[in-house]
Order: structure tokens, then sequence, then C-alpha cells
């Protein structure tokens, strides 16, 4: 009994910590999460019918050799879904229609500009709010230089999740519209927002001729320098 509590005990004690992540961090139940949880199964093993039977050695022997075989054919089988992140990802919206994230992911993967576009309108059938899938889609429609359309995605994206790249778009939008004091104000919380990361982009904003601070601007490069 003493082995059983202890086998369940280490089980759960693993597990929880998965099953209490929130949403909004990460919704889907990654397999590896297992691989520390069970240890403990693997505790309780020897109190099932596996040890605690009137089999012989070899009878033992056949059944756990069927075992091991069905096993190392599900995971060959299973390696294929693992070759790339395209396979990966369609391997999730086929096992998992109803994820929007799978299929964010997999538009992402996808090099085939309609594919992808249908995969990001699907995601947002099954989760109008879902975190950076208006901003995706905005981001495909200007692409597409379909500019002025996709303001109300990036501006709802903005009030879902105030995602800062929403207002280097969102910048190009009013350009598109001739608002140039608007223009610049989006140009510059994008920098305020992000003054380190990919600074290739960050520079070709300051070289934008609305870019009209040029104390800020030389502030701006001296960090990226750094």
């Amino acid at each position: 009994n003493k082995r059983v509590i202890a086998g369940l005990g280490i089980f759960l004690v693993f597990l929880i910590p998965a099953l209490i992540v929130p949403d909004y961090l990460s919704i889907q139940a990654f397999e590896h999460r297992l691989y520390l949880p069970i240890t403990g199964i693997l505790l309780l093993i020897p109190e099932t019918v596996l040890f605690q039977n009137r089999l012989s050695t070899k009878q033992l022997l056949c059944a756990s050799l069927i075992v091991v075989i069905a096993f190392a054919s599900l995971n060959l089988l299973h390696q294929r879904n693992f070759a790339n992140p395209k396979v990966f990802w369609e391997q999730a919206v086929a096992t998992s229609p109803s994820s929007a994230n799978a299929h964010i992911m997999l538009a992402l993967q996808e090099t085939d500009p309609q594919k992808s576009w249908v995969l990001f309108q699907r995601a947002k059938q099954i989760n109008p709010v879902k975190n950076y899938i208006n901003y995706y889609i905005g981001m495909s429609l200007q692409a597409k230089d379909s500019v002025l359309a996709s303001e109300k995605y990036l501006l709802a994206e903005k009030a879902i999740s105030n995602y800062y790249e929403c207002h280097y778009y969102l910048a190009k939008v009013e350009l598109a519209k001739n608002n140039l004091p608007e223009a610049i104000r989006y140009y510059q919380n994008f920098v305020k927002r992000d003054p380190y990361r990919t600074p290739a982009d960050r520079t070709a904003v300051l070289n934008n001729p609305l870019w009209n601070d040029t104390a800020a601007a030389r502030a701006y490069l001296t960090r990226v320098r750094k």
C-alpha cells in the first residue's frame, strides 16, 4: 500500500503544476509534461498484475516482448510527426481541429499565402479573442497591400492583448490615410515599447522621414549599439 500511495503521489505532484498553467500562457497538453509524472507509474507497475501473477518466467518474457514491440511500433509511427515544424503542426490541426493555436502555428509555417490566410480565418472562427490572431490577419492583409482593411484587426488585437507590434502596422495605416501626426505617434510608441529587440526593424523606423525628433533617434541608436 505504501508503494501504491508513493507512486500515485509522485505522479500527481509532478502532473498538477502542468495542469494549473493558465490558459492564456498555454492551453496545449504537450506530452512531454508526462516525462516526470510517469516515474510514479513506473513505481506502481510492480504492484500490478504484470508482476503479481502466476505466469512462468517464459510466459512473462513473451508478454513483455509483445508489449515492447507494440509500443516500439507506435513510437516509430509517431516520430513521423516530428519530421519538421510544418508536419508537426499539420498533425496538430488534424488531431486537435478545435485548437485555434494549432491553426495559427500551421499558418505561420505555410509558404502559400492563400492557405495561410484560410488557416488564420479558421483560427479566428474557433476563438475570435485568441491572442495575436487579429494581429496576424492584419499583417497578412498589409502583405497583400490591403493596408486600410487591416486597421480593424490591428485595433482589435490592441484591445485584446495590447501587442506592441500593432503600433508598427497601425502607423502604416495612418500613413495610407495621410494622417502624419498619428503615424508619428504610433511609430514612437512602437520604439518605446521595444527599444532593443530586432534592431534592423527599429532602424528602419528611425530612417522613416516621419521621425521628427533627432535627439530621440540618436539616443535610440546608442541603445542599439550597446
